[in-house]
């Protein structure tokens, strides 16, 4: 897949290195995966994944003490990082 945003992330690690490994297994993972549905993204990512409507697709970091909120267009296997939160600014999060 393609990440845009990856900018984002960067300057999140940069605030928050306990995230970095998460990040990095994350960034890794999403760009040598082609992913077709979110049930692809359930199956590799597990428990740490999930579909918020009505656009929103949210991963566990750093055993869930983040979040990275990022949309997908599956057909032209695109990721655009939104938005990456600790798990406080993540309570309080809606998908709009």
């Amino acid at each position: 897949m393609t990440l845009t945003g990856a900018d984002r992330v960067d300057a999140y690690r940069t605030r928050h290195p306990e995230a970095s490994a998460g990040l990095d297994r994350w960034r890794r993972v999403v760009k040598q995966t082609v992913f077709r549905s979110t049930l692809d993204l359930k199956r590799t990512f597990a428990k740490s994944y999930d579909y918020v409507p009505p656009h929103c697709h949210v991963f566990d970091i750093a055993h869930g003490r983040h979040r990275l909120i990022a949309q997908i267009d599956f057909p032209t296997q695109i990721v655009s990082v939104e938005e990456l939160l600790d798990h406080k600014r993540y309570d309080r999060w809606k998908c709009l």
